[in-house]
């Protein structure tokens, strides 16, 4: 639990450990003081039930689902996987630039007018 409300804090740089919680909270859809919150942050949460750790890890699902750029996988099993995908997605944003630029210089070759319509 500690490590799931860690990550949802995301960027905390500069900000005080009071800030890096509510921040998670924030992320998480919880109260800024919330308990719970603050209760994992500092490893604490041993003695939950079961459904309010299930609580937790579908409210962190949900926030890492939000955040998540699309086309990334959200579980590189490795580093190389994430540069493979990354790689993939620009060759076929290049492929798709090149083919805007080819109508673009055919449109000027035979007159043709482009509209932003």
């Amino acid at each position: 639990m500690r490590a799931l409300v860690r990550r949802a804090a995301g960027d905390v740089a500069g900000k005080t450990v009071a800030a890096q919680v509510r921040q998670a909270a924030r992320h998480l859809g919880y109260p800024p003081e919330s308990w719970r919150v603050r209760e994992a942050w500092y490893g604490r949460a041993g003695g939950w039930s079961a459904a309010a750790v299930d609580d937790l890890r579908q409210r962190f699902a949900a926030w890492r689902e939000r955040e998540q750029p699309a086309g990334i996988p959200t579980e590189p099993s490795t580093l190389a996987q994430r540069v493979g995908e990354v790689r993939r997605l620009l060759t076929e944003l290049e492929r798709q630039v090149a083919g805007l630029e080819a109508e673009v210089a055919s449109g000027r070759m035979t007159g043709g007018s482009f509209s932003d319509a």
